[in-house]
């Protein structure tokens, strides 16, 4: 049984009331301060750089840049999005326009395919630049050996430590606001406003 249904006739006068004080509460200011993750500025991105939090120096470091990254280029939703990414989702190729790295999307949170969305087109996205490997992306990283700063082992990185990414990110890097993986996504659309890209 559902109270807020207004179209049970039982419950419209309850569901009038209730949408009435809502919207009143609403005028008052209340529920309008919500929490929401902040985007990374260029400022700071470039602090992350300087500070050695993105960078090649060992695995942490460049799977951590590759995770913001692939968020700012691509767009990828926090957890879920990550945790399913194959390597073989992403192509490095050539065309008349120069060299590109194409990320392939598949199922996510707002996009399942099947009949109710076949007008929906599924992420292809390339980006352009100036001048493998298989199966999980996010591999853990494991500790630096001589001669090999960079080695990951064969095991992906857990659910869990995907979902603390950019807190681990902006903490590192101390910077100072609320930052969730979604920060990822609000910086890519943040990066298009601010090139004039309508969305």
């Amino acid at each position: 049984m559902n109270f807020l249904d207004k179209n049970n006739p039982a419950f419209a006068e309850l569901y009038s009331v209730l949408d009435s004080k809502m919207k009143n509460l609403l005028d008052q200011g209340l529920g309008t301060d919500t929490k929401q993750a902040d985007p990374i500025s260029g400022e700071d991105e470039n602090k992350l750089w300087e500070s050695g939090i993105f960078g090649m120096k060992d695995s942490k470091t460049l799977q951590l840049s590759v995770f913001f990254y692939a968020c700012k280029l691509f767009g990828l939703r926090g957890r879920d999005e990550h945790r399913g990414l194959q390597c073989d989702q992403f192509e490095i190729g050539e065309d008349s326009e120069g060299r590109f790295i194409r990320f392939i999307g598949r199922g996510s949170k707002t996009y399942h395919g099947g009949l109710g969305q076949m007008s929906i087109n599924n992420k292809d996205i390339k980006h352009y630049c100036t001048p493998g490997n298989d199966g999980d992306f996010y591999k853990r990283p494991l500790p630096a050996m001589p001669g090999n700063s960079i080695r990951y082992g064969h095991q992906p990185v857990g659910v869990n430590t995907l979902t603390k990414f950019m807190k681990e990110i902006s903490q590192r890097g101390s910077l100072k606001g609320v930052y969730s993986n979604h920060s990822g996504k609000r910086t890519c659309a943040t990066s298009m406003y601010e090139d004039g890209i309508d969305g």
